[in-house]
């Protein structure tokens, strides 16, 4: 039979066992958190993107409807790549969640070694998105760009036209009234 001292030893190491699962619980419920932020200002930041780029499409670019139909796919591809981030990150959030009730079930220090592995999982997986969200901002931010670049070579392309034109039209009123003026006078 173990004497008070030993039961206490074992006590205070099984309470700093519980502490090591307590403190494991604690960073998994923080990456859980930090999941969800990122999840939410992701969402956020694409529909105001999106959103903008909607509302200029409609006011730039009503008589060209080959751009429109370039801006719609380049739309569908970006929503489509969205949805995956966001099929990740949810995927991510079970994941987590699974974990962080498991690890609620764990009363044994061997396990701790188990919960270790996974959470460096974690931070991969994580990292892998952060990868995922800059590769989707950089290609984003590219399609913006040559869609404005292509946007002002049609509308340059249309004042040269029109400045033609008014050019065009003065000249023939100058003929006009120089014919007049040599049939009246």
């Amino acid at each position: 039979m173990p004497t008070i001292s030993e039961i206490n030893k074992i006590l205070i190491e099984l309470q700093e066992e519980l502490e090591k699962v307590k403190t494991a619980a604690e960073l998994v419920e923080i990456a859980k958190n930090t999941n969800e932020t990122v999840l939410s200002e992701s969402k956020s930041l694409f529909e105001n993107e999106f959103q903008k780029i909607v509302e200029t499409s409609k006011s730039l670019l009503t008589e060209s409807k080959s751009l429109i139909e370039q801006t719609q796919k380049s739309s569908e591809v970006t929503l489509q790549e969205a949805n995956k981030l966001s099929d990740s990150s949810n995927n991510l959030i079970s994941v987590t969640n699974d974990l962080l009730n498991e690890i609620k079930k764990i009363n044994f220090p061997s396990k701790l070694e188990k919960i270790d592995n996974t959470l460096s999982g974690l931070s991969t997986t994580i990292q892998n998105i952060f990868g995922r969200f800059d590769t989707f901002e950089t290609s984003f931010k590219e399609n913006l760009k040559n869609i404005n670049e292509e946007i002002n070579l049609k509308f340059t392309k249309i004042k040269n036209r029109t400045n033609g034109i008014l050019i065009l039209n003065l000249i023939v009123f100058v003929l006009f009234a120089l014919i007049a003026y040599k049939m009246y006078f």
